[in-house]
């Protein structure tokens, strides 16, 4: 999966559907670019070897070392390590300035 990651450019896509009661769900998707630096086969065994990489979506962990291996993104980080926090913020912002959400005052 390095191997084939290396070098270039991939989309890390994140589906989520919020569910309030009496809403109709909301579902979106974020889309996320990142571009991977060309690594040498010794990068990607000296990474292989640090364990990092078993147990993750696309055999990388941007968040620790494996953003050593990237060289550029374009969209939001947090969507690569698996929520993309901004988006949700803002529709779940968006639920409450519409009504459909409690305010804090009401608990």
């Amino acid at each position: 999966m390095l191997t084939a990651l290396s070098g270039t450019r991939h989309a890390v896509h994140t589906g989520v559907t919020l569910l309030v009661k009496r809403q109709p769900p909301l579902s979106f998707v974020e889309t996320t670019h990142v571009q991977f630096a060309s690594l040498s086969p010794a990068v990607i065994d000296d990474y292989i070897t640090s364990g990092e990489p078993f147990g993750k979506a696309g055999s990388y962990a941007i968040q620790g070392r494996g953003g050593a291996l990237v060289s550029g993104i374009s969209g939001c980080h947090f969507n690569v390590v698996g929520l993309p926090l901004h988006r949700v913020c803002f529709e779940l912002a968006r639920l409450l300035d519409s009504g459909a959400l409690p305010d804090e005052a009401e608990n």
